[in-house]
């Protein structure tokens, strides 16, 4: 037999109530957990130059014969393909704040290499992708940290 109505139950014990807003305190800033996630992705995104992209699974298309020439003039032999000065590697920053975390670089030339900018004829060179692996990793450090948090959080409760 159907029926419109529904049984509802409200929380009415102030303990429990006061308990669960602690919970969700003790939680609340993340800086700990960002400052984690900074590192891992700063290092996937080292990996990507390292590796011209084969770390996260997609390799990097290959200079132009004419820049690579220019290249090698201007900064010698043996550098890879996104490398130069190593301005635009080192250019990588996180910020983290209690609910934020911020990953990028200052340099306008890092979009222009991550997007690719086709009407001057520079292909797209991901700099901030992930390999399964490096997903794998970063998920593993949110449930490490929600877990050691609440576990920490009822214990203080």
């Amino acid at each position: 037999m159907a029926t419109d109505k529904m049984f509802t139950a409200k929380i009415n014990d102030e303990e429990i109530k006061k308990k669960l807003t602690e919970l969700a305190e003790l939680t609340s800033d993340l800086k700990p957990l960002f400052r984690v996630l900074r590192q891992t992705i700063l290092a996937a995104i080292d990996d990507n130059f390292d590796t011209e992209g084969t770390a996260s699974g997609n390799k990097w298309e290959e200079l132009s014969n004419d820049y690579k020439i220019k290249k090698i003039k201007e900064y010698g032999a043996g550098k890879k393909i996104l490398e130069a000065s190593g301005y635009l590697k080192t250019s990588f920053i996180g910020k983290v704040t209690s609910n934020d975390l911020t990953i990028g670089s200052p340099k306008d030339y890092a979009a222009v290499h991550n997007f690719g900018y086709e009407e001057r004829n520079i292909s797209k060179r991901e700099i901030i992708r992930f390999s399964d692996q490096q997903i794998e990793d970063i998920v593993f450090e949110l449930h490490w940290w929600y877990l050691k948090n609440i576990k920490y959080a009822t214990k203080k409760l």
